[in-house]
């Protein structure tokens, strides 16, 4: 009788047969197949000697004498701290960059609000620059093509035209 694994054995090394037998026509493929098993067998044997002997030779060779497992471990411990330390500021840094877009339109609700005009919180941007043109009408055509603008630039597919956008803002001065 046929243990369950067994046959599965054979299929395997059929598969195997098969696709060592098309990579033998193909020169170029079965010398690239080779080189690749020589790379993975000298990788695992590297794993495989990576041990304490392995790193204290390599850290003698440095010039590092009298290692032990507790130098070893504070040193990957350090290792560690740095490198988290390092990918904190990092990506602190990426999450604080401002969007300009986002920017200009705040720079226009508090040039809005100082005229009287806060928006509400349950307002979107059209409605807005809509209701404050409608109170301004000397702005009203800015207003409502800043309004268009930065929905477009933040809701839309669009993704040019954010320094306009900004430089408009900027320029739009309201006096009531």
């Amino acid at each position: 009788a046929e243990k369950p694994g067994e046959t599965m054995n054979v299929a395997m090394t059929k598969a195997d047969a098969e696709m060592r037998l098309s990579l033998r026509n193909n020169r170029l493929l079965y010398k690239a197949a080779l080189a690749w098993d020589a790379l993975q067998m000298k990788y695992n044997a590297f794993l495989n000697d990576y041990d304490f002997e392995f790193q204290k030779s390599f850290l003698e060779n440095l010039g590092w004498k009298d290692v032990t497992r507790l130098a070893l471990f504070g040193l990957a411990t350090i290792g560690v701290f740095i490198f988290s330390v390092a990918m904190m500021v990092y990506l602190r840094r990426r999450a604080h960059r401002p969007d300009p877009v986002l920017e200009a339109w705040h720079e226009l609700g508090k040039k809005l609000g100082r005229a009287g005009l806060a928006r509400r919180t349950n307002e979107g941007p059209l409605d807005f620059t809509s209701r404050a043109a409608s109170s301004l009408p000397r702005f009203a055509g800015e207003l409502e093509k800043l309004g268009k603008t930065y929905a477009e630039l933040r809701y839309g597919v669009i993704n040019h035209g954010a320094k306009e956008f900004r430089r408009a803002v900027r320029d739009l001065e309201i006096r009531k």
